[in-house]
């Protein structure tokens, strides 16, 4: 958590609790508190601040997704799930077993996409 500190401790619990409080609308603890875990450990595969700076980034943009676009939880938890996905940190059986088939699904096209690059 020191390393919080470089990137604006308010500022990540702001991103945190707008995320945590839309997904908890549809998601229960468990999922979001399994999800939160997922999210932590796949970001591992960055070192450090990097780390920090990634988890930031999905954060945002979580809550553009939110509050500008309107997408749905399902949406969002795969925004979230994006990066330990494509590192295989978790693998897409997985994210059905644990959050269902509609994010596997939102993965399964984002990866797609991220192949196009």
């Amino acid at each position: 958590m020191e390393e919080l500190n470089k990137i604006d401790r308010a500022s990540f619990f702001s991103l945190y609790r707008k995320v945590y409080l839309f997904l908890r609308e549809t998601m229960s603890l468990e999922e979001v508190t399994k999800l939160t875990t997922i999210i932590r450990q796949g970001d591992n595969i960055f070192n450090g601040e990097e780390s920090l700076n990634q988890l930031m980034f999905s954060l945002k943009t979580a809550v553009i997704a939110v509050e500008e676009i309107r997408l749905k939880q399902a949406t969002v938890c795969s925004i979230l799930l994006f990066d330990a996905v494509q590192s295989n940190y978790i693998s897409l059986d997985e994210v059905d077993k644990h959050f269902g088939n509609e994010i596997k699904i939102i993965l399964a096209g984002l990866q797609k996409v991220a192949e196009l690059d």
